[in-house]
């Protein structure tokens, strides 16, 4: 019997998914998710939240690095049985995943039966390190970024605008870019949602935690240490190459100053125009690669947000498609090449080469930057098409009121 082609795109989408639960089932519980419900069982108890540490295979120890708000979810995982717990954590990644999919490239699962590009743009998302790697260790960036992208769409004219991104903060700090982003896109409203709504998170878990919410912004908020290694390889951020570049670690916090301000201009500058000429999701998205290359510690699976980049990349409508296709080509390129990083992963000494490689995700951040900015630079070099279009719940930019 002759495979239709339908079948075979639905064939190579199930075999995607089938890789990716199966990746999930010899795994087991990730190492994050053990140190999330080992917080959430500390909230639970009583017990101080950022005493609780996780031991790895390697045998490092891990503790609870997020705001306290974070651990509120965590508790109710913590109270089911760990199957059960993995089997949840494991849905959420995939529903979130299908948002931002769904929201990134709209229509592509209609499309999936009658067009190939719509199969490989899925697998080609799929396949990026940052997306398997979250599931692979339970992580919750994915459905970080399914919240922004569902709250700062387009097409999302309610009076909460902006909440989800609040909250969203107050699970992890770094999406609070998007506020000066918002900001910066005049969309005042917005803006004091997701201010008021990260408040929220914060008095929240004051009166649910308040010893552990007092730690946490009084000390455990700047012991960058508690994350990790920041001279890790792993570590993919602009903080985590000055440290294994320069000479000394003084002399790469002094570095970092100037390059972060510079990076942090460049990303809400490019992501503005991306907005003016239509092209939110991809504004999102490198606003999102932004936070990643400004954190001290980034590692790998933040980098979810080239998931839109990618998408936007593919699907936008830019006049050049050949050259921005090949650009996509590599960003996928790039991030294969990150999961496969070979003897180097923990080296903090090694030839120009491994050096290249070895960064590969600031590299392509960095590049992407580059990129946007020189095919956005000029009226004739913009995104065909078009103007930013007006929100009917927000005020004409120029005339706008906070």
């Amino acid at each position: 019997m002759t495979l239709d082609r339908p079948a075979l795109r639905w064939a190579v989408l199930a075999a995607g998914v089938a890789y990716l639960a199966i990746r999930l089932g010899v795994d087991g519980i990730g190492l994050d998710l053990k140190v999330y419900l080992g917080g959430g069982r500390a909230l639970l108890h009583g017990q101080d939240l950022y005493a609780f540490t996780q031991r790895s295979d390697a045998g490092h120890l891990y503790g609870f690095t997020y705001p306290p708000f974070a651990a509120l979810p965590m508790a109710a995982l913590a109270a089911l049985p760990p199957s059960l717990a993995l089997a949840i954590d494991a849905l959420v990644f995939f529903a979130a995943f299908v948002v931002v999919l769904a929201l990134s490239a709209p229509g592509v699962f209609r499309q999936v039966s009658r067009s190939w590009p719509a199969v490989l743009l899925i697998v080609a998302a799929g396949a990026e390190q940052p997306v398997w790697e979250t599931l692979r260790l339970g992580q919750v960036n994915m459905l970080l970024l399914a919240l922004v992208l569902y709250d700062l769409r387009d097409d999302n004219d309610r009076r909460w605008r902006g909440a989800l991104t609040g909250i969203a903060t107050g699970i992890k700090l770094t999406p609070g870019l998007f506020v000066v982003y918002l900001l910066l896109t005049r969309e005042w409203r917005a803006a004091r949602n997701a201010v008021a709504a990260f408040a929220a998170t914060v008095a929240i878990a004051f009166a649910v935690a308040p010893h552990d919410s007092i730690r946490y912004w009084g000390h455990e908020l700047y012991a960058t240490g508690r994350i990790g290694d920041a001279h890790r390889l792993d570590n993919q951020s602009l903080m985590g190459l000055l440290l294994r570049a320069l000479p000394s670690d003084r002399t790469a916090h002094v570095a970092w100053v100037p390059l972060a301000v510079t990076a942090a201009v460049a990303v809400l500058l490019v992501a503005r125009r991306l907005t003016e000429g239509g092209q939110r999701v991809l504004a999102i998205g490198v606003v999102g690669v932004g936070s990643c290359l400004l954190s001290p510690v980034s590692w790998p699976h933040h980098w979810v947000w080239l998931v839109p980049v990618l998408c936007g990349l593919v699907r936008g409508p830019w006049r050049d498609r050949a050259t921005v296709r090949a650009g996509a080509a590599a960003l996928v390129i790039a991030t294969l090449i990150g999961s496969h990083r070979p003897g180097i992963r923990l080296s903090y000494h090694y030839r120009l080469g491994r050096f290249v490689v070895g960064n590969i995700y600031v590299w392509t951040g960095l590049a992407l930057l580059v990129g946007l900015a020189v095919a956005l630079r000029g009226a004739g070099q913009q995104p065909a098409g078009q103007s930013i279009p007006q929100r009917p719940s927000e005020p004409s930019a120029r005339g706008a009121v906070p």
